[in-house]
């Protein structure tokens, strides 16, 4: 009997749990998150010389990008821009037009902004200022109604980018204009072109904020300056070189301008006992400015340590460290 009402006792709290569990409700399980794609700004399509509309409203410009071109330097009136040597500039060249009818408009380097769109998904912006081709100034001024200018300016950039995407943006509206450059934009031309750049005596070699040119040595054991000291076995190395400066402003130039690698056949780095850059027609040492266009005949002079036989020069650019090589 007591047995009977034990086994009763349990099988009505078996049935009594399991009226509690069928009346919770049921979970659905939870969906799998998917990943949300970036929203893209709305806007439109540009191409080389076909005109967009930029902006809304009063605040709108039409634009007319007409040459995109990849460079290593660029001059403005103010200075003379470098690439560094793992970068490389591009150059966009571009009509800016008040299409109002009856106003005036605003317009200075940072109204709008050209983005590169990189290989590696960064962005690359201008440096917020255009110039006149002419004048190479910056451009700042009231668009008269209608008037319509031609500016450049650019963008530093990896210098294997090969650039397919541009946007142009104005910060009054979230529409940008998207251009396709891929194949379009002129390629890097000159000794920078090389994948190793080497260079034959005589020719002209943009490197630096200058341009150089480097004659074939003359070697010696005899000083040819009298405060360059004579030691037993080292060599002498004499370079006539010409140095002019391209760019708009007074540049200072003095021998370590430029940074100097000798080496051996056996691609050993060769010791530079001294260096010093003396006037072509006399042993007076040289340091001073070069004006706009003006260029200069010097000597650059090595005394070598040890009885060194180098075969090559290396020139180095020693803010942006670009390099050329010349082989002796």
């Amino acid at each position: 009997m007591i047995l009977q009402r034990m086994l009763v006792t349990a099988l009505l709290a078996c049935l009594a749990l399991g009226a509690a569990e069928a009346q919770k409700p049921k979970v659905k399980p939870k969906p799998k998150s998917k990943p949300v794609a970036a929203k893209q700004l709305p806007g439109g399509v540009g191409a080389l010389n076909v005109p967009v509309r930029l902006g809304e409203g009063d605040e709108v410009f039409q634009v007319v990008l007409t040459d995109a071109s990849f460079e290593t330097r660029v001059v403005n009136a103010d200075d003379t821009i470098v690439a560094a040597a793992d970068k490389k500039l591009l150059v966009l060249k571009f009509t800016v037009q008040n299409p109002h009818s009856t106003m005036d408009r605003f317009y200075r380097g940072d109204s709008f902004h050209w983005m590169v769109v990189g290989a590696n998904a960064d962005n690359y912006t201008d440096v917020g200022t255009a110039y006149n081709p002419d004048k190479l100034t910056a451009v700042s001024l009231e668009l008269k109604p209608a008037q319509r200018i031609p500016l450049w300016t650019y963008i530093e950039i990896p210098k294997d980018d090969p650039v397919p995407k541009l946007m142009l943006t104005i910060q009054s509206s979230k529409n940008v204009v998207r251009y396709d450059l891929k194949g379009k934009v002129k390629p890097l031309t000159g000794i920078f072109a090389m994948s190793e750049p080497t260079a034959k005596f005589g020719e002209n070699l943009p490197i630096g904020v200058y341009d150089w040119v480097v004659s074939a040595p003359e070697s010696s054991t005899k000083s040819p300056i009298p405060s360059m000291e004579v030691e037993e076995s080292a060599p002498f190395l004499t370079f006539p070189i010409t140095v002019s400066n391209p760019g708009k402003i007074v540049k200072y130039f003095r021998y370590d301008s430029l940074q100097y690698e000798f080496t051996d056949a056996d691609g050993t780095p060769v010791d530079i006992a001294a260096v010093d850059a003396v006037r072509a027609s006399s042993p007076e040492p040289f340091a001073g400015d070069l004006k706009s266009g003006q260029a200069l005949k010097l000597r650059l002079v090595f005394r070598l340590a040890g009885n060194a036989k180098p075969v090559s020069l290396t020139l180095k650019d020693p803010e942006k460290g670009r390099t050329i090589k010349l082989v002796l």
